[in-house]
């Protein structure tokens, strides 16, 4: 397989790593108390939230292995600020114009759109990056300023070096299980340790496939159990959880950012061998490839919209008005399955439409611009 070629195996998965993404933010913002009762429901809701960071691991490693070899790309980078950007503002324009002519909406929005608020709204929309509107695209724009030195490591060391130094900053981060949260695995450093990943998998195919599926398959289990089994044992009054302080840091413990990053580069395995077998995606006829490979573009875009500095306030704060919090179980999940699927249907429809009339023509241009002031070099050692 070409690895500058797309694999449609990994542009689908770049779709369900965006749906993990969502899902985490629905679990969150729903006023559904999903968070707030300690026991076996709060355990799989809270991974549940966790898979976002798995999402979020996905798209690491997916940029680090289509990367690898290649040097800085000031184009690459603008194309994303860009893209930023042009989400901030559409989201702003929108809420400014509904506010203008139709008035009221949610009185959430107040306090972001009236006195002292509303310069500081603006500033994080007209600003997005600097002002740290977006973490997830913060940490992926200085990563791919960094990511010529990422590939010079990969391509100048050998395989036992790189492999050493990315289980070392696996272990480092899941030491911390054993007293506070230190942050050895801060946004940026889980996005450099993905991005290594990615990139080794991209030098070192004969890394990954040699080892069988049902190792790979075992792997995600036991990396899944120590999911459940944290968030049930954190905020269950265990003198366990109390006495290495987990039931202080129980959302996003780096002692458990190992697991993430393993269900991540499994998955991203995964999709790498399908397309070698019988049956690959990339067998499918064109219209279905093309409908795949253009919402595997958007999935940015998916981000950029309810994640924004207003739109999550409007997203979440419309659906907690129409949809009322369910009773049971069983009631929970019939609800939350069809409602983020459908709203991450909407969303990516949405997004679609945006890229295709306004971005990306905005984001080609200023790629196109990039390339012209200072072309890409690739990496000497490759």
């Amino acid at each position: 397989m070409n690895p500058r070629v797309r694999n449609l195996h990994v542009e689908l998965l770049r779709i369900v790593a965006m749906l993990f993404v969502f899902a985490c933010h629905m679990t969150i913002h729903l006023d559904w108390n999903l968070l707030s009762v300690p026991g076996a429901g709060f355990a799989v809701a809270n991974t549940v939230v966790q898979f976002g960071q798995v999402g979020v691991c996905v798209f690491f490693m997916i940029s680090g292995y289509y990367l690898m070899g290649r040097g800085l790309s000031v184009s690459r980078v603008l194309g994303a600020w860009v893209m930023m950007l042009a989400y901030s503002l559409v989201v702003l324009g929108s809420v400014l114009l509904y506010r203008s002519f139709v008035g009221g909406g949610l009185s959430a929005l107040d306090p972001l759109l009236e006195g002292q608020g509303l310069l500081v709204t603006t500033l994080k929309e007209l600003a997005p990056f600097s002002m740290g509107s977006y973490w997830f695209m913060t940490t992926y724009l200085i990563l791919l300023l960094l990511a010529p030195f990422l590939n010079h490591i990969v391509c100048a060391c050998d395989r036992r070096c790189v492999g050493t130094l990315i289980v070392g900053l696996l272990v480092a981060s899941a030491l911390s299980l054993l007293g506070t949260n230190t942050g050895v695995l801060s946004p940026l450093g889980k996005g450099i340790t993905c991005y290594l990943i990615g990139a080794f998998l991209r030098a070192h195919p004969d890394a990954w496939r040699g080892v069988r599926p049902s190792l790979r398959a075992l792997a995600g289990c036991l990396a899944l159990t120590l999911m459940l089994a944290f968030n049930y044992l954190c905020l269950s009054g265990s003198p366990l959880a109390t006495l290495f302080g987990w039931d202080q840091y129980w959302i996003y413990h780096d002692g458990v950012a190992p697991a993430f990053i393993l269900i991540a580069a499994l998955l991203l395995v995964v999709a790498l061998d399908k397309d070698e077998r019988a049956g690959s995606l990339s067998r499918l006829p064109g219209a279905p490839r093309a409908v795949l490979a253009a919402a595997a573009r958007s999935t940015f875009g998916v981000y950029l919209l309810h994640e924004n500095y207003l739109g999550w306030v409007v997203l979440w704060g419309v659906v907690n008005r129409r949809v009322p919090a369910p009773s049971g179980v069983a009631h929970t999940v019939l609800r939350f399955v069809p409602l983020c699927l459908g709203l991450f249907c909407a969303l990516l429809l949405l997004a679609w439409l945006l890229d295709t009339l306004l971005v990306g023509p905005l984001v080609r241009r200023a790629r196109s611009w990039g390339d012209r002031v200072w072309p890409e070099r690739p990496c000497r050692s490759a």
